[in-house]
């Protein structure tokens, strides 16, 4: 399995997101991809991680109950729409937003 992110400093790069297309495109074709670690783990980039098709979340055990509330909160369309969204940006901050925004509806 291929690791796609080590930790939140880089969560919100573009050149971390630049990659993201190929995680989709291997998740698309079975090709097993997880995460594991610090992203893993916060619920703030679990969107994302649905979004790209990342199925499998390896994370500290006091982070589980946060991640599994966002996942059921969280629509496949719509995790599929902010991946689509994130990778037409260049600027980190623009994708932080983009986040913040959806992690807000998906909490309404």
């Amino acid at each position: 399995m291929k690791s796609v992110a080590s930790g939140p400093p880089s969560a919100t790069s573009p050149t971390t997101f630049a990659k993201s297309a190929r995680t989709r495109a291997a998740c698309r074709t079975n090709v097993p991809v997880s995460v594991c670690g610090e992203v893993a783990g916060d619920p703030r980039y679990t969107g994302l991680l649905l979004g790209m098709g990342i199925a499998e979340l390896s994370m500290a055990p006091s982070n589980l109950l946060l991640v599994k509330e966002q996942v059921r909160s969280i629509e496949a369309d719509a995790a599929d729409a902010l991946v689509r969204a994130v990778l037409r940006q260049s600027d980190g901050a623009e994708i932080r937003r983009l986040v913040a925004e959806f992690n807000d509806r998906c909490r309404d």
